[in-house]
């Protein structure tokens, strides 16, 4: 499962990349620490990958200008979008795989 999770984690750092967005966002939480692994930030820590999610924290939501439809993009790689009305969180999810959620 985790080999999923880590081909879905990188499909989803390459939409943003793709699409100038990757500098608009912090990945936090378990997702961190894996990459604290994979670049070797912290020698000899162990990363521990315990949820499904990917959290995501969108610096400044007025950034970039220019309008980016990421719902549309994330549909047309193959996520499903999930909206909150009553909290107005949306999701992007690749079921069985990976949670995207944008704090």
């Amino acid at each position: 499962m985790i080999d999923l999770q880590v081909r879905d984690f990188i499909k989803t750092i390459k939409l943003f990349h793709d699409n100038d967005c990757i500098s608009h966002i912090v990945i936090v939480g378990s997702w961190a620490e894996h990459l604290y692994v994979e670049t070797g930030i912290l020698p000899s820590y162990s990363a521990n990958i315990k949820t499904l999610d990917l959290d995501l924290l969108v610096k400044n939501m007025r950034y970039p200008r220019q309008g980016i439809n990421l719902i549309e993009l994330a549909k047309e790689a193959g996520y499903h979008i999930e909206s909150e009305r009553l909290s107005g969180i949306t999701k992007f999810l690749l079921p069985g795989s990976l949670e995207v959620e944008f704090l």
